[in-house]
């Protein structure tokens, strides 16, 4: 749906009452554009500006006059999603401001690949897998359901359970990563988190946020949270203070569903609730490089009645290796993107 807004300042900044001089509208109808592409506009109005200027926020645009009473702004390659666009046109020493409002999509096409599987490994059968790091040798896991919560050390090798903390009953665990020897972990709708000791999965202690928690992850200076929406929400440290947050796109609109996360030399990959694909973001821009299908990973012989959707990712940097599993999957995979 398009809305334009308007309304009139003199070049003094006095307000004045007044009909409108100009009909601004998009030429080609839609509102949905690139970003880093120009947009067209059309003015209708006997009278022609003298000038037109553009922001989004307090960042100016380019404007091109393209005919008479056309002009095209070039949008913002850094920003994404919905967008207000504060358009000026001067004339007879009068400014009319017109908004009009715009979603901006990625201009990058996504790269379609398929997962290589390289080994498998035992998983535990009734980790319902909400979380998963590696360090050491060791695999940090955090499994959900209410009632069934826990935190977790695995060997990777064996599979085997090392040490599991049980979670409250109330609560559904969910994502979690690791910064520097602490654990954080998120729930999914009691808007807390928990902070342990890697080393004994003592609790020490708690945190809050105001959404729903998914997955989480740790770039060396912010944690990055989803909540199952197309948002990254970016956390500093030490008291897990919202920073910013920015939407995920690729070149058709918004990607929801953004659950586990891993940051792998510079970019975010996430699982997207209810498929079978990982997304590659750029977690600068929001912007979708790569959705990797990981469809063929799990050979039939290892379905089973209770099994359910790819969710867990994580990162051996010493190594560079990429593991991925399931929630209740009795295998882990060590895979290649």
């Amino acid at each position: 749906m398009q809305c334009i807004c308007v309304f009139f300042i003199s070049c003094n900044q006095t307000t004045k009452t007044q009909e409108k001089v100009f009909v601004v509208s998009p030429t080609k109808g839609s509102t949905r554009v690139s970003a880093g592409s120009a947009m067209e506009f059309t003015y209708n109005s006997k009278k022609q500006a003298d000038s037109i200027v553009a922001y989004i926020g307090k960042q100016p645009l380019l404007v091109t006059y393209t005919n008479t009473n056309d002009f095209a702004v070039t949008m913002p390659t850094n920003i994404l999603g919905s967008q207000t666009v504060l358009c000026s046109l001067f004339y007879d020493g009068v400014v009319e401001q017109h908004t009009v409002y715009v979603t901006l999509l990625s201009d990058i096409i996504p790269t379609q690949t398929q997962v290589s599987n390289i080994k498998a490994f035992n998983h535990d059968i009734t980790a319902y897998t909400q979380g998963l790091e590696y360090h050491d040798g060791i695999l940090y896991e955090s499994t959900g359901l209410y009632g069934e919560s826990t935190i977790r050390k695995v060997d990777l090798n064996t599979g085997n359970v090392l040490q599991s903390k049980k979670l409250p009953e109330t609560v559904f665990g969910e994502g979690l990563t690791l910064v520097g020897d602490t654990i954080f972990q998120l729930t999914w709708k009691s808007q807390k988190g928990f902070m342990y000791s890697k080393h004994d999965l003592s609790e020490i202690g708690q945190f809050s946020y105001p959404t729903e928690g998914w997955g989480l992850a740790y770039d060396g200076e912010f944690l990055i949270m989803t909540d199952g929406s197309e948002y990254l929400y970016f956390y500093s440290l030490p008291h897990f203070t919202k920073v910013t947050q920015i939407p995920v796109y690729d070149n058709q609109g918004p990607v929801r569903q953004l659950n586990e996360l891993e940051y792998i030399d510079g970019f975010l990959y996430a699982n997207i609730y209810t498929t079978d694909d990982i997304v590659k973001i750029d977690p600068k821009t929001g912007k979708i490089h790569q959705r990797i299908s990981l469809s063929a990973l799990l050979p039939p012989q290892y379905h089973h009645d209770e099994i359910d959707v790819l969710n867990g990712i994580a990162y051996d940097k010493e190594n560079n290796r990429i593991f991925v599993t399931g929630k209740n999957w009795p295998k882990l995979f060590e895979v290649k993107f």
